[in-house]
């Protein structure tokens, strides 16, 4: 079945599965997850709801895995699938992607997490590759005046995701996720608004940032996550205010009633000039659709360079606590080895400024 609107149902991948391509992998599916530069991954909280965050993801051709990492800093998703292995990617913004008309594809599976940290990209070159070249600004994390304060941002744990299914779905009738950015372009960005309802304050933050849509998690019967990217309502009272955020569905997805999460994030070309929110509440069928009302918000990144500075230090503090909880010494950072990946890196584009220039600009912590 073919279509092109939001109100159709998901379509198994079709075709060819391809020389050397696993199941449950095609051609199609798999052209279109190595094409997009990010993924939102969801992983089950302590509480059993999905939480999604941007990713960057390495796919494997000849095993079918997919290759995740995060900082110890940062460690949430790693220690949500050591808790509970189920996940699913969603990939569904397409900017900045090989193919700008890639479908969207949803992989569901189980995810390990081994308690090892690496302070060097031995073993995960291609993925470290795949990074610099998409994001080129990263690279400036490496930079010797910025080594002390931004280690831990290189010692890594390693998710890998084994497929249980593939879906394909076509691209939602908009032309990105969110107002389209040029790459480099410098975005002037207010204070997220301060007081009023989780809804109030989820609506002005998705309007600040022209948020066109978003990502819909929830558990299944079963209990495993499962994602949706979602339309959402124009304007800061879009959809009524004060009753949840109107979103708009797919008409055959099987979304459950309860306890769900939203994500709206997106990037430019070269995946930069991010903005990230998120949001936990529930999710209910009224007589106008689907609505998701908020009762609480992730933090964002912040925008002033002692806010900048402040959330690398909390990320150092919480790397060394993570070591310290296990008894391990803090490993030495294999700084030579990650430059000489940014020296081989093809040009896909480059920022004249260091990443930690302009604070306002420098949102890839989100994405990992």
């Amino acid at each position: 079945m073919s279509a092109t609107a939001v109100g159709t149902a998901a379509v198994p991948a079709p075709g060819d599965r391809g020389p050397g391509l696993p199941a449950p992998w095609t051609a199609r599916a798999f052209a279109a997850v190595d094409a997009h530069l990010t993924a939102e991954m969801a992983t089950l909280d302590r509480s059993g709801t999905p939480v999604a965050w941007p990713v960057v993801v390495l796919p494997d051709p000849t095993t079918g895995h997919l290759t995740v990492t995060t900082s110890i800093g940062l460690p949430v998703k790693a220690l949500n699938v050591r808790r509970d292995g189920r996940v699913c990617l969603l990939f569904s913004d397409a900017t900045g992607s090989a193919d700008p008309g890639a479908p969207q594809v949803l992989v569901t599976g189980r995810a390990t997490c081994p308690d090892v940290v690496h302070a060097d990209p031995r073993g995960l070159e291609e993925y470290w590759r795949r990074l610099f070249v998409r994001q080129p600004a990263g690279e400036s994390n490496s930079a010797r005046p910025l080594r002390r304060l931004m280690g831990w941002y290189y010692l890594r744990l390693v998710i890998t995701v084994v497929p249980d299914t593939v879906e394909v779905r076509p691209a939602l009738p908009v032309a990105s996720a969110s107002a389209p950015v040029a790459p480099g372009t410098r975005r002037t960005r207010s204070r997220r608004r301060r007081g009023g309802t989780p809804e109030e304050q989820l609506r002005a933050v998705l309007v600040r940032d022209g948020h066109r849509t978003a990502v819909l998690s929830w558990p299944r019967p079963d209990g495993a996550p499962r994602s949706v990217r979602v339309l959402l309502p124009e304007g800061p009272a879009g959809g009524g205010a004060g009753g949840g955020l109107v979103i708009t569905v797919p008409q055959d997805e099987d979304v459950q009633e309860g306890p769900a999460t939203l994500l709206a994030h997106s990037h430019d070309e070269l995946l930069w000039n991010q903005r990230v929110t998120g949001a936990w509440g529930t999710v209910r069928r009224t007589g106008d659709g689907w609505r998701f009302t908020p009762e609480r918000l992730a933090g964002e990144f912040p925008t002033s360079p002692l806010g900048v500075l402040a959330f690398a230090r909390r990320s150092r503090a919480t790397a060394q606590r993570y070591l310290q909880r296990r008894g391990l010494p803090r490993p030495a950072v294999a700084w030579d080895e990650y430059e000489a990946l940014h020296a081989v890196r093809p040009a896909r584009g480059r920022r004249s400024s260091p990443a930690w220039v302009d604070p306002r600009e420098h949102r890839e912590p989100w994405v990992r």
